[in-house]
Parts: structure tokens; sequence; C-alpha cells
């Protein structure tokens, strides 16, 4: 039995869930009590709706980035009380490295060109004018 379509009312609210928190999209589809398959169906029932999906999740990538900050910044558990005092807590560090790391990997994943980690430039000579172009800017030599 195939799922009921999903309204473009209920598919915008559930993209502005999306793009205000960082969690899947399976449970938040689960707070509209719509099913996935259906949500999916709805992004690829239009143009419009992909672009709105798609916009979603950039501004989803950017508070992942903000996380990252959060989690390098926080300090809390990074020392434990011992027998021989404070000591270095390698579990919290290696928690937080995973959790960076992780959200660091979805970045570059879903904006290759902001987070990635490959460069890419070019260089074109065209009658004794060379251009460098590297991202976005570009240098005439």
């Amino acid at each position: 039995m195939r799922n009921p379509p999903v309204s473009q009312d209920l598919f915008t609210e559930i993209c502005e869930a999306l793009e205000c928190c960082t969690e899947g999209l399976e449970p938040i589809c689960a707070e509209f009590n719509v099913a996935k398959t259906s949500f999916i169906r709805s992004i690829n029932r239009s143009d419009a709706n992909r672009q709105r999906y798609l916009e979603a999740k950039r501004r989803q990538a950017l508070i992942l980035s903000d996380e990252i900050l959060s989690i390098c910044d926080n300090k809390q558990d990074d020392m434990v009380s011992t027998k021989d005092g404070m000591v270095g807590n390698p579990v919290a560090v290696q928690r937080d490295r995973l959790r960076t790391d992780t959200r660091k990997w979805l970045l570059a994943r879903l904006l290759p060109k902001d987070f990635g980690d490959k460069t890419e430039g070019t260089l074109t000579i065209n009658n004794n004018k060379s251009q460098i172009k590297w991202g976005d800017s570009t240098i005439e030599v």
C-alpha cells in the first residue's frame, strides 16, 4: 500500500523544520506523521520543491558548521577527577572528535563548494595574458 501524498503546505512545514535543526529527515517526518518515502516523492514532484528542499538542506548545513565550533569550544568534560587529581578525559575528547568529524564529512557532501576538501584552480593563457582562477576569484597576470 502506497502512503498518501504530502500536501504542499505540509511539505513547506517539513522543510522549515529541517532547516532549523540538525536531525535527519526520518525523525522530522515522524514528527509530522509523514512517511519518509512520501516526502521524498514530494521533493521530486516539481523543480520548486527540489529547490526548496535543497535550500533547507543548505541552511541545515550552516547550523552543522556552527555546531562544530560549539563542540570544539566546550571544555566541560575534558578533565576528570581521579585519586591522582585532575586528568584528561580521552573518552570525551574522542567523542567530540567523532562528532566534529561526522559534521565535517556531512558538510563536505552537502556543500562541497563551500566545505569540500578539494579546491580547484585553473590557469588560462591567451594572447600573452594569463588568468588564474581559484574558487570564485580570478586574477589576471
